[in-house]
């Protein structure tokens, strides 16, 4: 196998997760009503009873997509481009990582943050502590700090 060539060590998608994915793309553009089991299981590539091992029901499966819409965060990311300003979509991940290796703003809608804060029960560090060891960090790490060993 060829040092670049990992199409071996990636795992195809389960049952499960292709039925998901199906429903989500299925569901988002027409609505959980207008689409059957017939019409999920053909473009998931699944037979009706992998769809049925793993839900009950189509309520089932809306209710598990209905959780993966309300927990999935979108992001963009807005450059300007000899004057003009571009908005590109993005992976939350990846527009933060460019904000922080640029230093450009990052902005958050006020109900993101609520959603996806995490409450603790203990006494927490000074919070301007916790920023400043935090930036720290990241103008010290490097890709390759996260390389592994058999590069």
């Amino acid at each position: 196998m060829a040092a670049s060539d990992t199409s071996s060590l990636v795992k195809p998608p389960s049952g499960r997760e292709r039925i998901l994915d199906a429903a989500y793309e299925l569901f988002s553009r027409a609505g959980v009503r207008a689409i059957g089991v017939d019409t999920i299981t053909a473009e998931a590539d699944v037979a009706k009873m992998t769809l049925y091992r793993n839900f009950a029901s189509k309520n089932d499966l809306a209710l598990a997509f209905l959780e993966l819409r309300d927990n999935t965060f979108f992001a963009s990311i807005t450059l300007t481009v000899d004057g003009k300003e571009m908005e590109i979509d993005s992976r939350p991940s990846d527009a933060l990582a460019l904000a922080v290796r640029s230093g450009a703003p990052i902005f958050a809608a006020e109900e993101v943050i609520a959603e996806s804060a995490i409450e603790f029960e203990h006494d927490v560090e000074d919070t301007e502590e916790v920023v400043e060891k935090f930036k720290d960090f990241l103008d010290q790490v490097s890709p390759e700090d996260f390389a592994g060993d058999d590069g």
